[in-house]
């Protein structure tokens, strides 16, 4: 049966074995499904001891690892992780979080030394940044150099954000596209292109949104940036506007495309996620107003 839901996530591992995570209304607990071999498990409730959660985010990691960040129902920020097919006890005031209400997190796997940005909104809607850095420690005689990755401290309104209410983020090969939501439901994209930050682009000079409320983007994964000037890869953005409705935009050969209002005739929808498996299919998941999970996928 489907509980009623309040957020979803969904990551593809690198066994093409596909994740869903879902967190409910009425408990706020988290539950797992996956997808293994073509076959899926059934949903495993309260998975691995799960806190009480408002919003979640997975991202995959090197050598097949998951992260999954999570925003307690009280603002607290857990991180729980898959190293080497265990999944870590769920870590509590994650490096030392402020309060927020949104995270989403970004790894880039096409950069060496897979650079990681973790962003939130705090409960006063200002924007939180940190990301991991690598501090080198003088070798021992005779050993390699040493790398410690150390997570910054929290930098309050990053980039002289505005005040926004949702935050999504995607990276490839040195390239970082971070999407806002004003608390007026207007759209900002700063997008970083491996030398400086564009600075945030008003609705006027980043392809001229609709109103959106929540916003999702994707990024072919395994595919370097560059490659998308040349092939049919590039990054889908969704957005839900104020009254659910679902509008999509796609970028491809350094060109946006025109807003597609109404999606696919998608229904009203509250949240929004998409993944794409090694077998090149397109899944798209959705949480209905009427708290019903939606999927619509595109093979490959």
């Amino acid at each position: 049966s489907t509980r009623t839901m309040r957020n979803i996530t969904a990551i593809n591992d690198h066994n093409n074995s596909l994740h869903v995570w879902r967190n409910t209304h009425s408990d706020f607990a988290v539950d797992l499904i996956w997808r293994n071999n073509g076959r899926w498990s059934g949903w495993q409730k309260s998975w691995n001891r799960s806190p009480t959660l408002r919003q979640l985010v997975a991202v995959n990691e090197s050598d097949n690892g998951l992260s999954l960040w999570g925003v307690g129902i009280d603002h607290t920020v857990y991180r729980t992780r898959r190293s080497k097919g265990q999944w870590s006890a769920w870590d509590k005031n994650w490096n030392f979080a402020p309060k927020l209400q949104r995270v989403v997190a970004v790894i880039d796997q096409q950069t060496k030394g897979n650079p990681s940005y973790v962003w939130g909104i705090g409960t006063d809607n200002a924007v939180h940044h940190t990301s991991l850095t690598f501090v080198s420690l003088p070798p021992v005689p005779g050993s390699p150099l040493v790398q410690n990755a150390n997570w910054s401290t929290w930098v309050r309104d990053w980039a002289n954000a505005p005040k926004l209410q949702d935050i999504f983020a995607v990276t490839s090969g040195g390239r970082i596209f971070v999407w806002g939501i004003g608390t007026n439901n207007t759209v900002h994209l700063n997008w970083h292109d491996s030398t400086k930050w564009s600075g945030w682009l008003p609705p006027s000079l980043w392809n001229s949104p609709p109103p959106l409320r929540t916003v999702f983007a994707l990024i072919d994964p395994g595919i370097p940036f560059a490659a998308a000037y040349d092939t049919n890869k590039g990054i889908d953005v969704w957005g839900i506007g104020p009254d659910g409705a679902v509008h999509h935009t796609f970028w491809h050969r350094g060109v946006w495309s025109n807003w597609e209002l109404n999606w696919n005739n998608a229904p009203k929808l509250n949240s929004i996620t998409a993944v794409k498996d090694a077998n090149g299919s397109l899944h798209v998941f959705g949480i209905g107003v009427d708290n019903t999970v939606y999927l619509i996928w595109r093979d490959g």
